[in-house]
């Protein structure tokens, strides 16, 4: 019997499996690969190291339940219903959440959520991508600070030009200080 095919083909899917394997784990970005039902089937190896989490205890276990959102409700509950909604939507779910690393500490992510689908358009697989948002959004309370800051400064400096613009006119003809 000839297997030379049948070598090449299985040749061909290794070396597809390996191009997949090292383009997933070589992203920026958190990615995860879930079952439609929420199981971790896998995730990039970013999500691992960024957040000191071991494989085990998230691979084959809900994604919510996964020790990035233990003892987070309010994450757990975006989880099931954006999973939910990426499976029977067909949408992409956006959110921004709070996720935990190993060593109790958190930060702010961004997460997309969309259902991937077969040929038949039935979802497969629900792939979960992410990033670490925690510097932009301390960035944005920092400007939101500042800007508040400047707000009231400003009132306070007319407040001043007001009152000697007041005192000023205050012995000038009325249709001068009017237009004043």
């Amino acid at each position: 019997t000839d297997i030379d095919d049948l070598k090449r083909a299985e040749q061909a899917l290794r070396e597809s499996e390996s191009r997949f394997r090292t383009v997933f784990n070589q992203q920026f970005q958190f990615l995860a690969i879930l079952s439609p039902d929420g199981v971790v089937r896998d995730c990039n190896d970013t999500f691992f190291a960024a957040t000191g989490v071991r494989r085990e205890a998230v691979l084959g276990h809900c994604f919510w339940d996964t020790p990035w959102w233990s003892g987070l409700p309010e994450e757990q509950a975006w989880w099931r219903a954006a999973i939910d909604g990426a499976v029977h939507s067909g949408q992409t779910i956006t959110g921004e959440i709070a996720l935990a690393h190993a060593d109790g500490s958190r930060c702010q992510t961004e997460f997309a959520v969309t259902g991937g689908r077969d040929e038949a358009g039935r979802v497969i697989d629900v792939i979960a991508e992410g990033r670490d948002i925690t510097h932009r959004k301390r960035w944005e309370e920092q400007q939101n600070l500042l800007t508040k800051e400047l707000a009231h400064r400003i009132k306070n400096s007319m407040a001043v030009i007001q009152s000697i613009a007041r005192q000023t006119l205050r012995g000038a003809p009325k249709p001068f200080a009017e237009a004043f």
